[in-house]
């Protein structure tokens, strides 16, 4: 059997993500945890965050986020399923242990939309005063 292209098992692992249902869960997180396929989990890790209230989604999705392969689809749904604020303390860690490197400038972006989401989600001070007017 031929090896599978780059391309082929990228486009496999979107199919995987997109169909996956809860009970799919675990042969995803192994899906995710086996290097061997390199970028082709992308679409996967990007989607774990869909299966948010397992207990096993936070973990998987920390230790991918210094997965170079991975890693900026890994901070995007740690993001999304722990919340921008939870994620900040990890996001941060990586980019003090990174700095200057591609992983630590992929940290630091992600920070930066973490703390816009966070400011977004704040009232203004301008409707704190309307409301109390």
């Amino acid at each position: 059997m031929a090896p599978l292209s780059a391309d082929a098992g990228w486009q496999l692992a979107d199919a995987l993500a997109t169909a996956a249902r809860p009970d799919d869960l675990p042969v995803l997180l192994d899906l995710v945890s086996d290097t061997r396929y390199g970028m082709a989990r992308q679409m996967i890790v990007d989607s774990l965050w869909r299966f948010r209230k397992s207990p096993l989604v936070e973990p998987a999705l920390v230790s991918l986020i210094t997965d170079q392969a991975v890693a900026l689809h890994a901070m995007s749904a740690l993001r999304r399923s722990i919340g921008p604020a939870s994620a900040l303390a990890y996001l941060r860690q990586v980019a003090a242990d990174h700095p200057g490197d591609r992983l630590g400038k992929t940290a630091a972006s992600q920070i930066r939309r973490a703390e816009a989401s966070i400011s977004r989600q704040q009232p203004s001070p301008q409707a704190d005063e309307r409301s109390s007017g």
